[in-house]
């Protein structure tokens, strides 16, 4: 079977740039590829949406997946000539930084969707996901905690399925991180592209859309595969596509700020084992979500003051307007006062509603890594 996975980049305007003409390219170019199965990312607007889904249809995909909505829909879809038996979304907790609203990660909503397909060779799963971002250098490590606890809640739901399965999807991280030795480490899968030696970046700064950036060429987009326990799943090639420039109002573009990936699958009978938890995943993945849960603890201290120090302004303020003799610095007083107040209402309203759930986020990882290390013990 032919899966192809791609970042369509499918924001509202300004946050991203010439998205229907680059929904319509994107669209035009599915039919030749022959697909079975398209896993996209960032699928973020209806009008996105429903482009993509008619040139599916067209190209013969015809069972359709996604969430409605653009804030909290998660951005993902599905668009398959398989059938959907079953499909669902599984939110990731933690989801991101709530008071980074800019960056759309927490307010996006993002998680994986599991999508169940019937093939002539039996069921698989598609698994389509995106990971939290990494954002500017000096925040880069900021996030490794973040994305491993959704690492460790990907890989904890891929272990207990018991098909064979594909992992589709944008997932921010790179081959030599540690993010990426605890997702192979705890799961099992296999890296298509490293099966096949067939490594080949996504993102790459020639991009009309990135050239700007200072980031180097990376691969962060994957396919990976898992036998199940009745058939076997075997990449048998794998090639960078969507990478072409087009031509925009006469302007030099591309069809995303992602390059995608297609891969080939073939399933058969027979039986791999699933490979145990590995030990060193383990103890990194326990080190960084305990290191993210302890600076999540920090930031909420330090909100939390900040906020009684806001509020504690509104009443200064009017002790220090009562004795003033003139009314324009009484009027100052009392404004500055109002908007520390409320300043130190929004941080407090933050952290004692949203900081919560997230610390809640790191501690769910850290069961799941104490349930795996359990397994492991037991030798199951």
């Amino acid at each position: 079977m032919r899966v192809i996975t791609l970042n369509v980049w499918a924001l509202s305007e300004p946050f991203s740039r010439d998205t229907g003409a680059r929904m319509r390219a994107i669209g035009e170019a599915l039919g030749p590829l022959e697909l079975d199965v398209a896993a996209f990312q960032e699928l973020w607007t209806q009008p996105a949406r429903a482009e993509l889904v008619a040139a599916g249809r067209r190209a013969g995909l015809i069972h359709v997946w996604h969430p409605e909505g653009t804030w909290g829909g998660s951005g993902l879809a599905v668009l398959s000539r398989l059938p959907i038996l079953d499909a669902r979304l599984h939110r990731f907790r933690p989801a991101g930084v709530a008071e980074r609203i800019h960056q759309a990660d927490y307010l996006g909503g993002k998680g994986f969707t599991e999508c169940v397909l019937d093939t002539p060779r039996g069921e698989i799963t598609l698994i389509d996901t995106h990971l939290q971002a990494a954002y500017a250098p000096r925040e880069r490590y900021h996030y490794v905690p973040l994305r491993t606890a959704q690492v460790v809640q990907l890989a904890d739901h891929l272990r207990r399925i018991e098909r064979p399965l594909i992992l589709a999807g944008d997932l921010n991280l790179r081959e030599e991180s540690a993010e990426y030795s605890i997702l192979t480490g705890l799961s099992g899968v296999t890296d298509a592209a490293a099966a096949l030696d067939r490594r080949q970046d996504t993102w790459l700064p020639a991009n009309p859309y990135t050239s700007e950036e200072t980031d180097p060429p990376a691969r962060i987009d994957y396919l990976f595969s898992r036998a199940g326990r009745e058939r076997v799943l075997t990449p048998i090639s794998i090639e960078r596509v969507f990478d072409e420039t087009i031509q925009i109002a006469n302007r030099t573009a591309a069809l995303s700020d992602h390059a995608g990936l297609i891969g080939e699958f073939e399933i058969a009978a027979g039986r791999e084992p699933l490979a145990p938890v590995n030990p060193k995943a383990l103890k990194m993945a326990r080190t960084l979500v305990q290191e993210g849960r302890d600076e999540v603890q920090v930031r909420q201290r330090r909100q939390r003051a900040a906020g009684w120090f806001g509020l504690a302004l509104f009443p200064a303020s009017l002790f220090a307007a009562r004795w003033s003799r003139r009314r324009f610095l009484r009027n100052c007083a009392i404004a500055a006062g109002g908007v520390g107040a409320a300043y130190g209402a929004a941080r407090l309203t933050l952290t004692e509603t949203l900081r919560p759930a997230e610390v809640e986020g790191f501690d769910a990882a850290l069961r799941t890594l104490d349930e795996l290390g359990n397994e492991r013990a037991a030798g199951t």
